[in-house]
């Protein structure tokens, strides 16, 4: 009956074969991957070996290392981690610190080591990635060598820039006019020079952090390090630490393709009702379904 049906019915036999190749269409697509969850909260975290002897040092975050060793006197490059507490340890020959941390999110923070290496400190800095005023960069003067005391930094023109900054301190930063400064370093209050740099360039909406290292028999210097330019866009090359999102799996929910096979299903089924319908109709010769 079906076969004589199809002969007589070629529309029929049409909508049948589209249907069954969208089915076949449909069980060949691979599932829908379930959405990806959100990657947690993130900060940025940079190191800086700032003690004049305390050689390199290995840099774990939790007991992992996550970027190269560091030595005198270098910053490293932001690396990114989950918001949260975390145990940041540098280690190094006869040298270890570590400092247990609370990173905020969205917040860029500075471990430094700093002073002697018979008495290393760690010290904490928030670095404030805020884009500075159009045309002006923003820098701030960290003192970090041991031995050397309070000190004014003032521009060649006469500005004081950070007064009174002691050992370790951050005075937090300031915006000036892009450009290319020399400044001298002098005990505070005094005019007593402890230091003299010139050429510093600073860009316009570039963020900077200015390190005096040295001290204790080691000639004090002036280190800047390249924060970030405009807000929160740290310098490219920051190491991965491989924390990322769940990977994508099957979804609980059917599929649109199927749903859509369902739908045209029931549309033609209804279709072939009518026509059987219809066909009845005419032969009855009657608008009354048959009895």
């Amino acid at each position: 009956m079906l076969r004589s049906t199809l002969r007589r019915s070629p529309a029929v036999l049409a909508v049948l074969t589209v249907l069954a190749v969208t089915l076949l269409l449909v069980l060949a697509m691979p599932p829908l991957a379930a959405p990806v969850s959100a990657a947690p909260a993130q900060a940025m975290l940079r190191v800086a070996q700032l003690s004049p002897d305390a050689g390199t040092l290995t840099v774990r975050v939790d007991g992992k290392v996550v970027t190269t060793p560091v030595r005198f006197p270098t910053v490293s490059s932001y690396l990114w981690l989950p918001a949260g507490q975390h145990t940041v340890q540098l280690r190094g020959s006869g040298v270890e610190v570590s400092s247990r941390t609370t990173f905020a999110a969205g917040s860029a923070t500075t471990v430094a080591v700093m002073g002697r290496a018979a008495h290393p400190l760690a010290r904490v800095f928030h670095d404030q990635l805020l884009a500075p005023p159009a045309g002006d960069s923003r820098i701030r003067v960290v003192h970090a060598a041991p031995g050397v005391p309070p000190a004014d930094v003032v521009a060649s023109t006469g500005t004081v820039l950070f007064a009174n900054i002691a050992f370790t301190q951050d005075p937090g930063y300031r915006a000036v006019p892009a450009g290319t400064y020399s400044v001298v370093m002098r005990r505070a209050g005094t005019s007593a020079i402890l230091l003299a740099a010139k050429g510093i360039a600073v860009q316009p909406g570039a963020i900077y952090s200015i390190w005096a290292v040295g001290g204790g028999g080691t000639a004090l210097r002036l280190v800047r390090t390249h924060d970030a330019s405009g807000m929160a866009r740290p310098p490219a090359g920051g190491v991965a630490t491989g924390y990322g999102g769940t990977a994508p799996g099957r979804s609980d929910h059917a599929t649109p393709g199927l749903a859509a096979v369902l739908v045209g299903l029931v549309a033609t089924a209804a279709w072939l009702g009518r026509r059987g319908w219809r066909g009845r109709r005419r032969r009855s010769g009657s608008g009354r379904l048959p009895t």
